[in-house]
């Protein structure tokens, strides 16, 4: 039998790596991570770089129509949060400036893209809104979101992010829908993280994420909603230099408890609904090297 002390660190990755295979079911195959929320954030500034205050921004969501109105803070700071992955413009106005728009924006999976507008100043604006299209409406988003990160001891570091959000229709093509809440969109969305660096094995990091989600509208009226969920992802990385190369080794499972639960509801422009499951358990198996 191999003593523990002759066991190298790159034998335990290896060991690690295929322990977490065999939990996976026959036949699954690799696959990239789940679906995530994604975020549009920046400033509103004038001409000379002043912050402006309580402009207002939309971010619309162009694939789907569906409009996110948000108001600059006093830093001329605005955030959009959980945004479905697609394609997005972001237009921003505020009295006596002219709106402007930023359009062409393309948002990934998990990516958080800063999109920072600048005014010009006018004499007067006019705004003209029209809503034409089968399901399309405007939505006003409010809320808060807390963050706070602990180093519970020298190598272990945990994170936990929670949002609540109060979305509601406030124009539609359907006056039914006013004042109902905004689909796709959780009341609570909570993010647990822990990192772990065990002494035992330089170089090593073993990773955690549980997240929840409350329930969200899938119908404009809200008649329909999808049940809350939760998921627990799972990773170990690995760090190690040889000969002037540094190498990064990372396996993971993502939902490890392989749980199947409803996780987007989006409504395009012309009223259909679409439902995307959570992705089954799966595991990710990488290596980089750098130089």
């Amino acid at each position: 039998m191999m003593k523990p002390s002759n066991l190298c660190p790159q034998r335990i990755f290896a060991a690690f790596v295929v322990t977490a295979l065999s939990v996976i079911s026959a036949g699954v195959i690799a696959r990239a991570q789940t679906t995530g929320a994604a975020t549009i954030n920046g400033a509103i500034n004038d001409a000379n770089q002043a912050a402006i205050p309580a402009a207002t921004v939309t971010v619309i969501d162009v694939d789907t129509g569906v409009q996110h109105i948000y108001t600059t803070d006093s830093a001329g700071l605005y955030s959009a949060p959980f945004l479905i992955p697609g394609h997005y413009e972001v237009d921003a106005t505020a009295a006596s400036f002219n709106k402007v728009q930023e359009k062409g924006i393309t948002l990934q999976v998990g990516e958080t893209l800063t999109i920072n507008l600048s005014l010009k100043v006018s004499g007067a604006n006019t705004t003209v809104e029209a809503l034409q299209v089968a399901g399309a409406r405007v939505e006003r988003h409010q809320g808060l979101e807390v963050e706070s990160q602990w180093k519970a001891l020298p190598n272990l570091q945990l994170r936990a992010n929670a949002t609540l959000m109060d979305a509601r229709t406030t124009q539609a093509v359907d006056p039914a829908w006013v004042g109902k809440p905004a689909t796709n969109v959780a009341p609570l969305a909570v993010s647990l993280q822990e990192a772990w660096a065990p002494r035992a094995l330089p170089g090593a990091t073993w990773l955690n994420v549980g997240t929840y989600s409350g329930h969200k509208a899938v119908l404009p009226d809200g008649s329909v909603d999808l049940p809350d969920y939760w998921q627990w992802d799972t990773a170990l990385r690995y760090e190690w230099t040889r000969a002037g190369l540094h190498w990064t080794g990372r396996a993971g499972i993502d939902n490890v408890t392989d749980r199947h639960y409803w996780r987007e509801a989006p409504m395009a422009t012309w009223g259909s609904i679409y439902l995307f499951p959570a992705a089954a358990r799966s595991a990710r198996l990488g290596i980089s090297v750098s130089w």
